[in-house]
């Protein structure tokens, strides 16, 4: 696979991010991506998509994709 295709899984899943603790000591946190977080992930998911002016999932590494101010989004 090239760098610019992307194929979905066999079984329509993607993994966005491993289970566990990640801290962030810049901002004193550490989230927390359980079971529990992934089940109020999902959630949410299915009740936004539905809406006529869903815009879909911006995927990205840094989150930075939809940020004007440093130019790189929309």
């Amino acid at each position: 696979m090239g760098d610019n295709d992307f194929m979905l899984a066999g079984d329509g899943w993607v993994q966005v991010t491993p289970c566990g603790e990640f801290p962030h000591v810049g901002a004193g946190v550490t989230q927390v991506i359980d079971r529990e977080a992934c089940d109020r992930i999902a959630s949410d998911f299915n009740g936004r998509k539905s809406a006529t002016n869903f815009p879909g999932v911006p995927v990205d590494f840094d989150h930075f994709s939809l940020d004007i101010e440093l130019g790189l989004g929309v």
